[in-house]
């Protein structure tokens, strides 16, 4: 997988969460049970950046768009989250949001709150299991990071 994203940019093999989901901390959702939440959920997601938009019309707002095993996140960043968290939004490619879930007429978006980089040592530092968790899924972002799959930027 790893010689798939050098070379190639993506993996035919799967996707990286694949290997890192059963690592997460069990609070950290994916794609597929956004569906299920309420409007207003405080909620936690990861995934790989896929893109980056910061439209002039926006206002400083900031859209995300990440990707984790499953599928797509909208992440909307508003100007003060993205002006405490900027490091992370502009360059992580792997990134832990901690927000509230937003319905509006079938779309799910992330509100974010707080955005990190996503871990590469072990489980995100709140992980009960962060302790004795094995972190060799954790390795494998580490050595992802180095030749990352170049996010779309727009705006």
């Amino acid at each position: 997988m790893l010689a798939e994203y050098r070379l190639l940019g993506f993996s035919a093999a799967g996707h990286p969460f694949r290997l890192v989901r059963a690592a997460l901390p069990s609070g950290v959702v994916s794609s597929t049970l956004l569906s299920t939440l309420e409007h207003d959920a405080a909620v936690e997601v990861a995934g790989l950046v896929v893109a980056r938009q910061r439209p002039h019309t926006a206002h400083g707002t900031v859209f995300v768009l990440l990707e984790d095993e499953a599928g797509m996140i909208n992440v909307i960043v508003r100007p003060e989250i993205y002006d405490r968290d900027r490091a992370a939004v502009r360059g992580e490619p792997f990134l832990w949001v901690e927000g509230t879930l937003a319905r509006d007429d079938g779309a799910l978006n992330v509100l974010a709150a707080r955005l990190t980089p996503l871990p590469v040592e072990g489980p995100p530092p709140s992980s009960p299991s962060a302790a004795d968790a094995a972190g060799s899924p954790f390795r494998f972002l580490k050595k992802l990071r180095q030749s990352p799959p170049a996010a779309k930027s727009w705006g």
